[in-house]
């Protein structure tokens, strides 16, 4: 019995095991650090989570919904994934253009620039995904995928681009 060509003996198709892990350690590493000014709103249960954030320049924060924590929940490892594919394509066509990327679990995120105030929450008709691009002094912007989760990593790539002008982002249309 001849096996399919390109793949090798023993192993099944899907994510490269080391592909895998690095998007584990990506994702882990892009909680938010120790000293980021942090703080979450106390609701009720089944209420809207918020979270503040202050970003000290040029910042990228992933919004996924809370539920998304727990990655056996349904659907939620699939989004994880999706957003860490974002986000490592992002960072490598930012390249060495200063910037930090942070994953925040939130229904809405409140940026805080001085007595300034945005808040981002993704559309509840998508997939509940998206990613915001802050920097002190300027408008943020908020990218969410409507087709796919998938398209995430080329709008925010995108986004990327005509945000701050990082010519290596540009995406062909």
């Amino acid at each position: 019995m001849m096996r399919p060509k390109g793949r090798p003996r023993g192993r099944r198709p899907g994510l490269h095991p080391l592909l895998s892990g690095l998007m584990c350690l990506w994702l882990a590493a892009c909680g938010s650090p120790p000293h980021a000014p942090t703080s979450a709103t106390p609701l009720p249960a089944g209420a809207a989570i918020e979270v503040q954030r202050t970003p000290a320049g040029r910042t990228v924060y992933a919004l996924l919904p809370p539920e998304a924590r727990d990655a056996a929940r349904e659907g939620a490892a699939e989004a994880r994934a999706h957003v860490g594919f974002a986000l490592a394509d992002t960072q490598r066509c930012l390249g060495s253009m200063p910037h930090r990327m942070e994953t925040v679990f939130a229904d809405r995120l409140v940026v805080v620039d001085g007595p300034r105030r945005q808040a981002f929450a993704p559309d509840p008709m998508g997939p509940g995904i998206g990613a915001v691009l802050v920097e002190p002094g300027r408008d943020g912007v908020m990218v969410q995928p409507m087709v796919g989760a998938s398209a995430l990593s080329y709008q925010l790539q995108q986004a990327a681009f005509e945000h701050w002008g990082a010519p290596a982002c540009r995406q062909q249309r």
